[in-house]
């Protein structure tokens, strides 16, 4: 393992690393089965995002066929589902357990999808699609059990992705709006930090 940064356990006991200087997601299931289409072994490591190669390829295929760049943070949300701040690509992306629509895409089990930013840094505003703003080196992530996935980003602010399955806006669309930070570094949020993704409260 390279450098890795973030590290989750599933409510389920699989772990779930952030294997940044490998650009790969890692996972060490609890039990022996079936997991992100592989058969896995108990306590044995697998990668089920990322192809060892830094940089970006592209979206809609399997997740281990493409890349990653330094992800440095890993969340899970209640139905398993796998949510990566891919941080030198400037964007959060999601792998499906299980095929459906989330944040406003169709999506394939196992597969991997940009849900937040474009791969450009420089701000450009919020409450609009998430796929159409951008995200400037997001580290933390973490998907919350109301299914918004909230984000550190280091245009000085903590911001999040509405539109998940169960949200109560709509699966059909997907919002990326600011939560904390006024976006010039003077409220305490000046390059926020990756460990204070388990956010919980009210932000606003």
């Amino acid at each position: 393992i390279n450098t890795p940064f973030g590290v989750r356990v599933d409510a389920w006991g699989n772990v779930y690393i952030a294997d940044s200087g490998n650009h790969r997601i890692r996972f060490i299931p609890k039990s022996g089965g079936t997991y992100f289409g592989q058969a896995m072994t108990a306590s044995f490591i697998y990668t089920i995002a990322g192809n060892g190669t830094g940089g970006y390829l592209g979206d809609n295929v399997s997740a281990t066929s493409t890349k990653l760049y330094n992800p440095s943070y890993v969340s899970v949300d209640v139905a398993g589902n796998v949510v990566i701040s891919d941080t030198d690509n400037h964007r959060i992306r999601f792998v499906p357990k299980s095929a459906g629509t989330y944040f406003g895409q169709s999506m394939t089990a196992n597969y991997i999808y940009t849900i937040g930013g474009t791969g450009s840094t420089a701000y450009n505003g919020e409450n609009a699609v998430a796929t159409g703003k951008n995200i400037n080196t997001p580290y933390g992530v973490f998907a919350g059990s109301d299914d918004m996935i909230y984000l550190t980003d280091t245009n000085h602010k903590i911001r999040m992705i509405a539109g998940g399955v169960a949200d109560v806006v709509s699966p059909s669309t997907s919002t990326l709006s600011v939560v904390s930070g006024s976006g010039d570094g003077s409220v305490d949020l000046s390059w926020p930090s990756a460990g204070d993704d388990g956010m919980t409260g009210d932000l606003t």
